[in-house]
């Protein structure tokens, strides 16, 4: 993502959050081959839609997991850091 990449990934709980479907890359059911290769057609033989992927993959990437805001977030979580 924040080399402007689109991201398939599967809807697991572990997973989904990097990806809003549609927008930066596409989710996809477990152990669903056919949504995969759909997925994958999608982003491989529309180059608008990897285009407007890219760009929203890279700006998620810079908005959400910005160094900074992940350790302030993790330090808050393990309670060694009080609420900013």
């Amino acid at each position: 993502m924040s080399m402007g990449k689109p991201v398939i990934t599967t809807e697991r709980e572990c997973c989904h959050g990097a990806v809003d479907h549609g927008e930066n890359g596409c989710l996809v059911p477990i152990y669903d081959s056919l949504a995969l290769e759909s997925g994958m057609e999608m982003l491989t033989f529309d180059e608008d839609n990897m285009s407007d992927f890219s760009a929203h993959s890279r700006h998620k990437a810079v908005a959400e997991l910005e160094e900074s805001i992940t350790i302030d977030q993790a330090l808050f979580e393990m309670g060694i850091l009080g609420a900013s």
